[in-house]
């Protein structure tokens, strides 16, 4: 941003002191204007931005150094002025400061005090400028903020009544899916019947993710600290989903380390984690493949990776994908479905549990997502506030 020049008015009816005035600020990068009165001072002023007034107090006309203090202060409040006078007195220097003169100056002066004296004023106006900069920004930011709290109060509010109307109808239809299959006679019925349990099971795992997204991004969200077993979780996640890897006829390879491996947090939460890294593998796999979950400890941390060598992610998706409700595959395919929530909620569970997630990919070699937890329990619970 380029430095303003600031504008001055030098206001006296002798000459010789607008010539002196000039010649010793004209190295201060200003522009200088002069008037010989009040009267022609006062229009320049109604027609000009002018920053700084150097007026002497007496002069000929009715609008003298007092007066034309006067009008500047009612015309341009922001314009300082400094007074000029070879007659110093109390009764003239008091009206002057009054009416909010910045200094006052007794001729002759030195060189070095008008100097002086002007570039407090500009240092001071800068000063001035900038906290008023500052002061509109905390403003504009406090205002942006405020509404950024109703549009996240707001966006609660909607999720969780989407989670209820769509939890309130899926109940009842999972009891009489329970119901139906021991009803079950022909080839043709028991084939609808694995179709529509198919899509009511995707139904309530993406309902449950939107329930799990709502909660972790609640203010006040705490994680627990009871111990928490890595390898029994992830063991439980492998057979989870072992239709679906075996479906592929990929081959999952669970290799630990050190055993046991325990941290301090949700159980629910940390699975939530595992189960969306090994969908992510299973969904980008290609089929015959293999996925590799491998897990160490290493300084009281427990590291966690798991590594496909499918599609991979393009370098410039990288950055978005753990952006809520964003697909780094859409560009791809659509086929793995899901809400784009997945590593939103994956590192805002590891974050909130004070542990990291970073990624490591290769477009058409596959990819490999890696976490840690804390082993050693926490003195503090981390809340939405404290991380994003």
């Amino acid at each position: 941003m380029d430095k303003k020049t600031e504008n001055i008015l030098l206001v006296d009816d002798e000459s010789l002191i607008i010539e002196y005035c000039e010649r010793l600020l004209k190295g201060m990068d200003l522009h200088i204007l002069t008037a010989s009165d009040g009267e022609k001072a006062l229009d320049i002023i109604k027609k000009e931005e002018i920053d700084f007034v150097l007026t002497d107090l007496i002069m000929p006309g009715k609008i003298d150094g007092v007066k034309l203090s006067e009008e500047i202060r009612r015309l341009r409040p922001s314009t300082d002025v400094v007074i000029m006078t070879a007659y110093p007195t109390l009764e003239t220097a008091i009206p002057v400061l009054k009416n909010g003169a910045y200094d006052y100056l007794i001729k002759p002066f030195d060189p070095d005090v008008l100097k002086s004296v002007v570039r407090r004023c500009l240092e001071k106006r800068r000063l001035s400028q900038e906290l008023n900069n500052e002061k509109m920004m905390r403003q504009e930011l406090a205002a942006a903020y405020s509404e950024l709290q109703k549009v996240e109060s707001l966006k609660e509010s909607f999720l969780s009544l989407i989670n209820h109307e769509l939890r309130t109808p899926l109940v009842p239809s999972l009891l009489a899916l329970e119901s139906l299959e021991s009803e079950l006679k022909t080839a043709k019925t028991k084939k609808l019947y694995a179709t529509l349990s198919k899509n009511i099971h995707k139904m309530k795992d993406l309902i449950e993710t939107l329930l799990v997204f709502t909660e972790i991004h609640k203010s006040g969200f705490e994680t627990d600290q009871t111990p928490v077993n890595i390898i029994n979780l992830l063991e439980e996640t492998k057979l989870k989903y072992r239709a679906l890897w075996e479906e592929m006829n990929l081959k999952i390879d669970v290799t630990v380390m050190n055993e046991p491996i325990i941290v301090h947090g949700s159980a629910d939460l940390i699975q939530k984690v595992f189960e969306h890294l090994m969908l992510n593998a299973i969904h980008f796999s290609k089929k015959g493949g293999d996925v590799t979950i491998r897990c160490y400890t290493e300084e009281h941390h427990a590291h966690i990776s798991f590594s496909d060598h499918g599609i991979g992610i393009p370098k410039d998706k990288i950055p978005k994908i753990y952006d809520s409700f964003y697909q780094a595959a859409d560009y791809l395919t659509r086929e793995t479905g899901g809400l784009g929530l997945g590593l939103a909620i994956v590192r805002r569970i590891v974050e909130a549990h004070g542990g990291a997630i970073f990624v490591e990919s290769e477009e058409g070699k596959g990819t490999s997502f890696n976490v840690n937890f804390q082993m050693k329990k926490r003195t503090k619970k981390i809340s939405a506030g404290e991380q994003s």
